[in-house]
Formats: C-alpha cells, structure tokens, sequence
C-alpha cells in the first residue's frame, strides 16, 4: 500500500490534531530536525530526509555518520535521500562530464557504505545546477548511477518537470527514461512559470500536478509519496485529501 507523507508545518500540525487529515509520514530535513522532531514525534513517524544534502557534500557541521544513523533510528525512517546535484566550487577546477560521473558514483558509495539505511538520490531541476555539471539531470545519467552505486530513487515530479521543460523534452518521455523500478517516493508539489524561467516554488498543486502524480503511479510503485507543501491550511487540507484519493486507485 502506497503511504502518504507531508512537509512538517504549524498548519500541517493542526490538521492532524483536529483530525482532519491522515498520513502515515512527516517529513523534516535537517537544520530544523531536533526542534521539528520533538513537535511530530508524538503523532507520526517521522521521514528524515537529505542528509548529507548534496551528493558531493561532507556532512553539515555536527552531522557525522553516527548522528545520522542515530536520527535514522529514531524517526524510523525507511531511507535517507541524497539531492543529486554538484556545486561550481566543489571542486578545484571544472570536471568534465565522464570525471564528475565517476566522482559522484565514488561519493555516493562512501556515503552509502556509511548509513544504516536505504540511500536514494533525488532527481533535481535543472536550471539549479550550474551549467558545467547538468549533465546530473540527464535521466540516462540519474538512471546509471543509480544502477551503478546500488541506490534507489526519489523521483521529486517538479524537479521533473522543470528538467524536461529547459530540455524542450516532454515530461512523459523524460519520465520513462528514468529507472522506475528503483522509485522508493514521489515528491509533489506545485512549480512555477515566472516568465521565461520556471521555478521550484513548492506552491499548491495544480490540476497538471496531479495528473502526472497518476502517470508517474501507473509506471512505478513508490512505498511513499509526499507532499512538499505547508503554507494555506485550506489548501494544505484540500491536497492531502486529494492524494488519499489518488492512492486507493493505486492499491
């Protein structure tokens, strides 16, 4: 049965206390994760999400690989995801595309090796990396080094959906080239076209949001998916419903 999470928020909070909502996950990244823990721990499992944030990253500053697997035991979160994504001044010169690869496949079997858990890579948008290393939102790419390190997916739709935008690609096509088989959870939110660029806005979902949440759901089976949402309560409420809905079609 496919779960259903949500990002940690006051109104997602609410919701759950009056009962006007369920879901089997909330979702908390790490800056905010002591404080944010203790406020849902009581009422849900908690997914812990991107740690470390970035594939070429050392962890953040007071999270080693023992505080980590500690926060893992604690949520019980299922995996931990990984952004797939590198930074201009990670490294001392530019890479080119077959040393970055190879460099990104080296790192996420390090951190792999290190975690108690299932380690995924999160498809990001495009137009966040820096030209030199796009090539980390190729799906050939994604799909070879996940099939080369042994992870599994987090197949975030509004990263997707941006990518094949500045790709001029269809969002169907880039999405079959994806390893599907390897998709543990589905991000979900509402991006945005602000003129000639398209963002990752994390608004409300529109329409075409959840139409392509039913495409993705009829190609790969994810054990989650997760709202990435917390600002409107009327909204926050009217999404959650709709993806319970859109979940039993998929039992």
């Amino acid at each position: 049965m496919i779960q259903l999470g949500c990002n940690y928020s006051p109104e997602l909070m609410e919701l759950l206390i009056n009962k006007q909502v369920d879901l089997d996950w909330i979702k908390i990244g790490d800056e905010r994760f002591d404080v944010q823990f203790q406020a849902v721990n009581s009422l849900k499992p908690v997914l812990l999400h991107t740690l470390p944030p970035v594939a070429i990253a050392s962890e953040h500053v007071g999270w080693g690989y023992a505080r980590i697997n500690a926060a893992l035991e604690q949520c019980q979160s299922p995996h931990v995801a990984i952004h797939l994504y590198v930074r201009k001044n990670d490294f001392v010169e530019i890479l080119p595309r077959e040393k970055l690869i190879a460099k990104v496949k080296e790192l996420l079997c390090y951190k792999k090796a290190r975690m108690n858990t299932e380690v995924l890579v999160e498809n990001m948008p495009i137009n966040f990396m820096t030209a030199e290393y796009s090539c980390l939102a190729d799906p050939e790419v994604i799909a070879e080094i996940c099939a080369e390190t042994g992870v599994g997916l987090l197949l975030d739709l509004s990263h997707l959906k941006i990518s094949a935008w500045y790709r001029n690609q269809s969002e169907l096509e880039y999405l079959q080239q994806l390893p599907l088989d390897l998709v543990r959870e589905i991000h979900v939110n509402g991006p945005r076209r602000e003129g000639s660029e398209y963002r990752d806005t994390h608004l409300d979902m529109r329409e075409e949001d959840f139409t392509l949440l039913e495409t993705a759901l009829g190609l790969c089976n994810p054990r989650i998916v997760t709202l990435e949402y917390g600002k409107e309560m009327e909204l926050l409420k009217n999404q959650l419903q709709r993806l319970a809905k859109i979940r039993e079609q998929f039992q």
